[in-house]
């Protein structure tokens, strides 16, 4: 399922912004 495999690398990318606010962050 292509809607799964998108899902996936959203998620992996939140998880990437994530760990780069808690970097940049305060």
């Amino acid at each position: 399922m292509p809607s799964v495999g998108v899902a996936s690398k959203e998620q992996g990318w939140m998880d990437w912004y994530r760990l780069k606010e808690d970097y940049e962050g305060s």
